[in-house]
Order: structure tokens, then C-alpha cells, then sequence
């Protein structure tokens, strides 16, 4: 809808980047207000700028344009109170959930294991008494047996 009145030259209010849920209510309040200022003035503007450059013509295509105007500038506006202010929840959301503290907490849960490895204190007979339990049970599993496709 922004982009409609920039096909016959008008450029009109440029937003401001959406970053977070308070730069979205920002850029959706001052979107509504210059929308709604703009499609106001535009179709009067429009029309008395055609009116002065090209007579009756540009009265009609002023009109048009005006029309446009505020119908496209209107209806983003009103749209942009609702759209923004979620995008820039979306994108609130987004980094939180995309933070390195997730990496952080898992690196420290390696170090951790790590650190009770090396500090485990385990007598040489209870390690062997367990890997001998271990090689004991591998040793009565049986293998089970594969059936060929022919």
C-alpha cells in the first residue's frame, strides 16, 4: 500500500526501521499520523498542483492521484497500528530466543562433566571390576542373525 503512490512519483513519509516491540509502536503511531495527515492534505494538494501546472487535465489527474493517495496512505496506516507494533514483537522474541546464552549454558555444562571425570575418585579394583562386568555381559549377548533379500 506504501509502495502504490510511489508509482506515479509521490514518496511520501519513509518509516523508520523496525527493531524491537518499541520501535514497532513507534513506527506504527508515527506512520498512522503522517498517513492519515498525508491522504488528508495530499488530495487537495494534488488537485490545486494539477489544477496550476496543467488546467483541466491536471485538475482530473490531480484528483486521481489524491484519491489514490488517500485511499493506499489510509488503509497502510490503519494497517501499520496493527503490523508493526507485532513485527517488532516478533523481532523481540527472536532475539531473545537467539541469544548466546544458550551456547554459554551448554559449555559450561561440558566443563562440568569434565571437571567430575578428572576429579572422580575411583580405585583401580572397582574400574576393573566394572569393565570385567561389562565384557561379561557383551559376552552373553547374542547375535542376532540378518536375513538376506533375494
Amino acid at each position: 500500500m506504501r509502495a502504490l503512490p510511489r508509482l506515479y512519483g509521490d514518496h511520501g513519509y519513509e518509516r523508520n526501521a523496525v527493531t524491537d516491540s518499541k520501535s514497532g509502536s513507534v513506527v506504527a503511531a508515527k506512520s498512522f499520523i503522517h498517513g492519515v495527515h498525508e491522504d488528508v492534505t495530499d488530495i487537495f494538494v494534488k488537485t490545486y498542483t494539477g489544477k496550476r501546472d496543467e488546467g483541466a487535465k491536471g485538475v482530473a489527474k490531480g484528483l486521481g492521484q489524491g484519491l489514490i493517495s488517500l485511499t493506499m496512505k489510509m488503509g497502510a496506516g490503519t494497517l501499520g497500528l496493527v503490523t508493526y507494533p507485532c513485527q517488532g514483537v516478533l523481532k523481540s522474541l527472536h532475539a531473545a530466543m537467539h541469544t548466546k546464552a544458550r551456547t554459554r549454558v551448554e559449555q559450561a555444562k561440558r566443563e562440568e562433566n569434565q571437571w567430575l571425570l578428572d576429579n572422580q575418585y575411583i580405585d583401580a579394583c572397582c574400574a576393573a571390576d566394572i569393565v570385567r562386568g561389562f565384557l561379561s555381559l557383551r559376552a552373553q549377548e547374542t547375535p542376532t542373525k540378518v536375513k538376506s533379500r533375494r
